[in-house]
């Protein structure tokens, strides 16, 4: 399952967006790990099947 969020979404429940210079993959930065989950948890996203993942 892929979890996909706009940055400005991830940057409004407090996580920090951090470009890697490939887009479009960025890295999630935050103080604390169970409250930035719980964050990522609650943001908006779509969730989408991956096809490249085997099973």
């Amino acid at each position: 399952m892929l979890n996909l969020y706009r940055p400005a979404d991830l940057a409004a429940f407090g996580l920090g967006v951090v470009p890697t210079f490939r887009s479009p993959h960025v890295t999630l930065v935050f103080a604390h790990l169970e409250t930035g989950l719980a964050a990522l948890r609650r943001a908006p996203h779509e969730a989408w099947s991956n096809p490249y993942h085997e099973t």
